[in-house]
């Protein structure tokens, strides 16, 4: 709903009051469409809810309904056997004893059923406590496979994932020669078992040692290198397989002058059994590792050391006792500088990543200070204020016949305006001001006045013909003070035109345009 009073608000409290409006719309939609889900789920909820009480009602309810009713039979019966023992415990011990004896068959006579209505509704819940109980027994139990393979048994293996694994690693190792001679057939069968407490359970790599030991070649103890869990060679010595990966990493350190170096791949060293024809030798594995070819990117790290700007930050000073186009720096921004410490990460040259250890600013910004005005200029129309923006003195004349240069070997401090048809024109205040002075000579400037318009900013018109103001007179923005003439020293009738600045001449064309 809107606010009577809208129109008399702010852009910015309308903009805060339709954000309000549309945050309340949106919550009352919100609340309807939650009401109208509600009432949906009500409709479905309730038949089924019924449903599931009429099942109830009809299966097991009835027999907890009928069973609770035999137990309050029951409890009735016993209190009133108890009141009757204690009525007979009046009458002596032999009385009490014959009563306690005639009550025994005469309750169970009467309350036979009891027993299956209680079994009935006792069963089902004990069954179910039995059936959670042997699943969570089975699942508690831990089982692993066993596999026979080429007259081999292999227990205690996790699943048949781990002998596929072995036999593609067993594949690597003979390598392609080696396989066209050698009999690479497994066909294994599994069994299911549990686990003994004390198993030890094969990985890929040991399920493919036993299975090299069934082939027919000629296999011995070596090491091979995996580089993203492909082989890629075997030495006879893992010790030597360390030292050509400790050396590919030292060597890349020292030609970058890197602080630390590791592999980009994912590199394992895998002891085992191997064809003996597929090792090979230490320094041929090396010089493939170094070569272009090489699968093995090594990645490091360089600590890099620069310099940054850091940007000044601008800051405001209003001033009401200047005008809204006022504008002055009072004090010149200064960037600062910060020293950064990195350490990059680069992979065959090409920059992958950055970490930055270390900034220090060691110079300070300064901040630039900016005065600007808030008064609101006045238009010049009132008498005695001035605008600060000046107009064409001369309305119905706007050629130009001298401009502000020098000339006859003098500088000509103003613009002269005439058209040839000048003469008796109006001359009007380029802005608000006051009359400094009226002079009326026949030589040099001739009739001529000076205006005073604030700000250190005055203007004169000279060699008029009359002059319709005097000194100290108040005069606004286009009022007509004098009429083109030809006193003074002149060739023609024309408007000289100056402006002036803290009391030296400047080109009126700065200011003003025709």
């Amino acid at each position: 709903m809107k606010n009577p009073d809208y129109e008399k608000l702010s852009p910015w409290q309308k903009r805060a009051q339709d954000a309000l409006d549309q945050i309340y719309l949106l919550g009352m939609r919100e609340i309807r469409i939650f009401r109208r889900i509600g009432r949906r789920i009500y409709r479905i909820a309730l038949p089924v809810g019924r449903l599931f009480l009429q099942l109830y009602q009809r299966t097991i309810g009835r027999e907890v309904s009928r069973f609770w009713q035999e137990c309050c039979h029951l409890f009735q019966n016993i209190r009133g056997g108890i009141r009757e023992l204690r009525e007979a415990g009046k009458e002596g011990k032999g009385a009490w004893l014959r009563k306690l004896f005639s009550g025994f068959p005469r309750a169970f006579r009467r309350h036979k059923n009891i027993g299956g209505a209680c079994f009935r509704v006792l069963a089902p819940v004990v069954s179910f406590f039995i059936l959670m109980a042997t699943v969570s027994y089975w699942n508690s139990l831990d089982f692993s496979l066993t596999v026979e393979c080429n007259g081999v048994t292999i227990q205690e293996i996790e699943n048949e994932q781990i002998f596929s694994d072995a036999c593609a690693m067993l594949s690597e190792r003979m390598g392609a020669a080696t396989s066209s001679h050698t009999d690479l057939s497994f066909i294994p069968s599994y069994t299911l078992g549990i686990r003994s407490d004390n198993a030890v359970s094969y990985d890929p790599a040991q399920v493919c040692d036993i299975l090299l030991g069934t082939t027919d070649g000629v296999i011995e103890e070596a090491a091979g290198l995996y580089v993203n869990g492909t082989l890629v060679g075997s030495v006879k010595n893992s010790a030597d397989l360390t030292y050509i990966l400790s050396d590919l990493k030292t060597e890349c350190e020292e030609e970058n002058d890197a602080l630390s170096s590791d592999f980009v791949q994912s590199i394992q060293v895998v002891s085992g059994l191997y064809p003996t024809e597929n090792v090979m030798n230490s320094e041929d594995l090396a010089a493939y590792l170094k070569s272009e070819a090489s699968p093995i990117s090594v990645a490091y790290v360089q600590r890099e050391t620069y310099t940054e700007t850091i940007d000044y930050k601008t800051r405001t000073i209003e001033d009401d006792s200047q005008y809204t186009d006022y504008s002055h720096v009072e004090q010149k921004g200064v960037e600062g500088v910060r020293t950064i410490v990195d350490d990059v990460s680069y992979v065959q040259g090409q920059e992958t990543g950055r970490t930055n250890v270390s900034t220090e600013v060691t110079k300070e910004p300064v901040e630039k200070i900016v005065v600007v005005g808030t008064k609101e200029r006045p238009d010049g129309m009132t008498p005695g204020e001035a605008s600060g923006i000046l107009t064409w003195p001369t309305p119905n004349v706007r050629f130009i016949s001298s401009y502000f240069e020098y000339r006859w070997g003098t500088m000509h401090n103003g613009i002269d305006i005439a058209n040839g048809a000048s003469y008796g024109q109006t001359i009007v205040a380029a802005d608000g001001g006051t009359v400094e002075y009226v002079k009326l000579h026949s030589y040099g400037y001739g009739y001529h006045l000076c205006i005073d318009h604030g700000n250190g900013i005055k203007t004169l018109y000279a060699h008029c013909s009359q002059i319709n103001v005097s000194a100290g007179q108040k005069v606004y923005k286009g009022q007509p003070i004098a009429k083109i003439g030809a006193t003074g020293d002149v060739t023609g009738p024309h408007l000289h035109f100056e402006v002036r600045v803290y009391g030296s001449p400047v080109n009126p064309l700065q200011y003003v345009s025709p």
